[in-house]
């Protein structure tokens, strides 16, 4: 909730006189909060963020000298500011008065109120009229629930979602985000849910070895019992009269949906994951931690074994049609097979274990989840789309809608979300003969489009991405190209210090030698003058026959130029930070704009000429009017930005960078949409003119974003993940510290960085959500380093504020006590590896008395057992090991040799060999990412000691 501004102190300084002036008769908190507030309803903005800033440093200041607190232009300092005074009902009126001028910020206002004010159902009502007006590009709602969430299913009319926790509890919610009834009956955490084809029935599973089959009012109607451990799958036949089960005894089971069991066999060597039908209800897929897929038939027989994923395979599921595969595996993939069981496409982008894959209802894309904590949209031919970012946490599941416009995602950071598809790219035209697309202009009228790229080539295509004609005759890349007027006309410039006029055919007519690189072209709307800009310290205006008419003396490098509509004025883009709105004939009329010292890269005149942009290498844009007043500033990209341009009603700008994005800003600088998907820089971005966002750069690819034009008034795309990521603390601040989630960076994460980061936003108050995720930073954080002292220190910490965490609820569920168990089993190795066995053996008792799950009790156990075996207690160690062996889940592999091996080596006290074999299970649990790297070498080290 917290955003940081840096406020310049030349600015700062600048309108310091008036206040002080102002402050002869201002000494209080309230005056100064009163001055704020009234400046604010003047539009005074600066004038108002001045006096909160003032009024927080008063002695009579709720909160004492807190200046950091201070927020930008998006007025977050009045939430700030009315929080700390606890004024509800001013923050209500805010965002009531916001609602029509930037509902983005109202909405970030209402959900605030809504969610720490128990008694604003005013707050909850301006939530729901925002949302409903103003649908967001990324999502419609966001469902909160007490613990992460397993497991989502649309309805089949669309009206419902359905969700399975980890608080044992599963859950129907209308698209607003209420509640209609929950299903409780599970002994343990649920693993998956879906809804019956006819959608008057919910199936789950989950950890307590049952499937249960519920009406849709939470009347338990069937359990199913029979499998030997977590039932990890659930599924209904098309036909909804059968229900297929799998779990991690390794069976499939199949029913009739009265509860009778028709048919079990034995299907993997390991764990399954995954379970579906085919669409015409006859076979069955089903995936592995063994990393394979198989196919059978409904009497249990095997039609087909499929292998190619290297890790465990997560989620499978057939096409509509029935004729392909589509597979998820924590190998980072997704694949595409055949019945054949050939692997006909491979998607690979996720940057995490990919968790769930589906088809579109058409069949003719791909939504892919993943725990890197994003959503990504694939064609069939591996082409991704979008991505889609809100989640802090790694996802576990999504589902599509039936009429494929939306999509649910849960995570383990405890939400539900609702999206829709808007704002995705529907088009990627890629062509190897492109090279890097440098610029591209549009003929609307003739539905054409015109490229500059890196192979010393210009394109004419279609909208479809067809090429028309070439444009060879280049000896270095095309950096610059433009229209004549009426489209028939080509003008290109290039590195090769040439500017070249052509016809639509290819054929070239005219050459111009400009003397050193060209980086800019732009024809006059009148169609009769060329200028062109680049390498030297000038700039030239030509005839269409190529004569010289006048050189602009510019002193410095020119990189992008634009005529004005009267064709009397320039726009150019200059070196060091330099905007020349260029008069010509007249040069003492010409202005110029500062923009830092870095190269303008791009500029543009918005459609009426009242504004002028520019953007640059320092990663920031801005817009000025023509009295040189900055109306607001672009930041938001995190590389130089390389092109601007506005929207045909002049309310947007659209920005492509470095950074492999393009962004959408409204006029008073707020990004308003991201469009992700580029691999590399975008050069170049424009607006078509219904609306519709074609952005191209460095990858070769051209591509179409669905169209804002139903959106395109001021605020209303309002994707709120900083707001979510502030409130966990894991968004980086104005030092640029960004958090990784634990779950999804890896065990070697850097966490220096993050726990100073989470530890500022604590500030010492203790928060269930805070300290929780602080003790997984101090854990990981202990495994990177060598020194004995600071990794007991650092798993002290860890285990304090998961403590700390703990004490805040009213109940912990058995989940969230197996994290403080393996943090206490994590402790007591430490502690044995220090010498301090007695302290190992305290610790790790802790471990021992809690109500963990089964699968972490093995963990503790078999640490236990290394501790008590250092204390001498060998027959101790070989009743833990002995408990381990005998779990239920006795597939696990490395407990299950661990246990028989040691148990019988410590009888002859061969540790050496006991050693070998522990390490080489150790091996082979790490590469499962079962386990993290350094403790399978700090485990290898204890068993090798005297």
């Amino acid at each position: 909730m917290k955003t940081i501004l840096n406020l310049s102190l030349a600015v700062f300084l600048s309108c310091w006189l008036p206040l002080c002036l102002l402050a002869q008769d201002i000494q209080t908190f309230d005056a100064w909060r009163q001055t704020g507030i009234d400046r604010y309803d003047a539009k005074d903005y600066e004038g108002a963020i001045r006096a909160f800033r003032l009024a927080l440093t008063m002695d009579d200041a709720p909160v004492q000298n807190d200046i950091d607190k201070l927020i930008n232009k998006s007025f977050q300092g009045y939430v700030e500011l009315l929080q700390i005074a606890n004024e509800q009902k001013q923050l209500e009126a805010l965002a009531l008065r916001l609602s029509k001028d930037n509902p983005t910020e109202a909405l970030r206002m209402a959900e605030y109120i809504a969610k720490n004010y128990e008694e604003s159902s005013s707050a909850q009502e301006i939530v729901n009229e925002l949302i409903g007006a103003y649908p967001s590009a990324f999502y419609s709602n966001v469902i909160r629930h007490e613990e992460e969430v397993e497991s989502v299913a649309f309805s089949p009319d669309g009206q419902y979602v359905a969700s399975a926790s980890w608080d044992y509890q599963a859950y129907l919610w209308n698209l607003d985000g209420r509640l209609i009834t929950s299903f409780k009956g599970h002994q343990d955490e649920l693993t998956q849910i879906c809804f019956s084809p006819d959608g008057k029935w919910i199936l789950t599973g989950s950890r307590d070895n049952t499937a249960r089959l519920w009406d849709i009012t939470g009347e338990l109607i069937q359990t199913f019992s029979g499998h030997q451990g977590d039932v990890s799958s659930v599924s209904f036949s098309p036909d909804g009269k059968t229900i297929a089960t799998a779990g991690w005894d390794m069976k499939i089971c199949l029913w009739a949906i009265t509860g009778q069991l028709l048919k079990s066999w034995n299907a993997h060597d390991d764990f399954i994951t995954t379970v579906s039908f085919a669409p015409d209800g006859k076979t069955l897929a089903s995936g592995s931690w063994d990393k394979t897929i198989k196919i059978w038939t409904l009497e249990g027989g095997l039609s087909l074994t499929i292998n190619g994923h290297t890790q465990t395979v997560s989620s499978v599921c057939f096409s509509p049609d029935g004729k392909n595969i589509l597979s998820a595996s924590w190998d980072f993939t997704c694949r595409l097979w055949n019945l054949q069981g050939e692997s006909i496409q491979l998607l690979e982008a996720h940057t995490g274990p990919v968790s769930c894959a589906k088809f579109s209802p058409d069949g003719r894309y791909i939504l892919s989840s993943s725990h890197d904590m994003t959503s990504r949209l694939w064609t069939l031919n591996g082409n991704e789309l979008q991505v889609y970012r809100y989640h802090n946490a790694q996802i576990r599941h999504i589902d599509i809608s039936t009429d494929g416009l939306s999509f649910v995602s849960g995570s383990r950071d405890r939400d539900l979300v609702l999206w829709n598809f808007t704002g995705t790219q529907i088009q990627n035209i890629s062509n190897n003969r492109f090279g890097g697309i440098n610029d591209l202009e549009l003929a609307a009228a003739r539905q054409e489009m015109l490229i500059g790229t890196a192979k010393h080539t210009a394109f004419l295509l279609d909208f479809n991405g067809n090429i028309i004609s070439e444009f060879k005759g280049h000896q270095e890349e095309v950096t610059s190209v433009a229209f004549s007027p009426d489209g028939n006309l080509i003008i290109t410039g290039s590195r090769d210090d040439f500017i070249k006029i052509w016809d639509r055919a290819g054929k070239c007519i005219n050459t111009f030698h400009h003397q050193n690189d060209v980086l800019a072209v732009a024809c006059s709307n009148s169609g009769d003058r060329i200028f062109s800009g680049g390498w030297g310290d000038y700039g030239i205006l030509w005839d269409m026959e190529g004569n010289m008419l006048d050189t602009l003396l510019l002193g410095t490098r020119t990189y992008d130029a634009c005529f004005s509509a009267d064709d009397t004025q320039l726009l150019l883009g200059l070196r060091g930070g330099k905007v020349a709105l260029w008069a010509l004939g007249n040069e003492s009329e010409t202005i110029t704009f500062r923009h830092g010292s870095s190269d303008i890269k791009g500029v543009a005149f918005s459609p009426d000429e009242l504004y002028v942009a520019a953007v640059g290498k320092d990663h920031k844009g801005a817009v000025w009017n023509k009295e040189k007043k900055k109306v607001c500033t672009l930041k938001g990209h995190t590389e130089p930005i390389y092109d601007i341009t506005f929207s045909p009603d002049g309310q947007f700008l659209l920005t492509g960078a470095g950074d492999g994005t393009a962004k959408l800003w409204n006029i008073k600088g707020l990004n308003v949409q991201t469009f992700s998907g580029h691999i590399g820089p975008v050069y170049t971005s424009v607006f078509m003119p219904d609306g519709q966002i074609i952005t191209a750069g460095a990858d070769q690819t051209i591509r179409t974003w669905l169209t804002v034009e139903d959106f395109l008034d001021s605020g209303r795309l309002c994707p709120l993940a900083d707001w979510k990521m502030l409130e966990y603390g894991l968004l980086s601040d104005s030092t640029g510290i960004e958090a990784p989630d634990p779950f999804n960076e890896g065990w070697h994460a850097s966490n220096d960085a993050v726990i100073e980061f989470v530890e500022i936003k604590t500030k010492g108050v203790i928060d269930k959500n805070f300290n929780y995720r602080l003790g997984f930073y101090y854990s990981i954080k202990a495994h990177n380093t060598n020194d004995i002292e600071e990794q007991i220190y650092l798993q002290n910490r860890a285990v304090e504020n998961t403590e700390a965490a703990f004490a805040l609820r009213e109940s912990v569920p058995k989940s969230n006590k197996s994290v403080l168990g393996y943090l206490y089993s994590e402790l007591a190795l430490w502690y044995l590896a220090a010498g301090n066995h007695d302290l190992a053996l305290e610790t790790v008792q802790k471990g021992l008395e809690l109500d963990t799950q089964e699968h972490i009790k093995d963990l503790i156990q078999g640490k236990a057992a290394l501790v008590y075996l250092y204390n001498g207690q060998e027959a101790k160690a070989i009743e833990l090991l002995n408990q381990v062996r005998n779990t239920e889940l006795n597939n696990n592999r490395f407990w299950q040799l661990h246990g028989l091996v040691t148990s019988e080596r410590i009888k002859k006290t061969d540790k050496v060999n006991v050693a070998n074999l522990i390490k080489q299970n150790l091996d082979y649990m790490v590469s499962l990412g079962r386990i993290p790297p350094g403790l399978a070498d700090f485990q290898q080290i204890l068993i090798y000691k005297p």
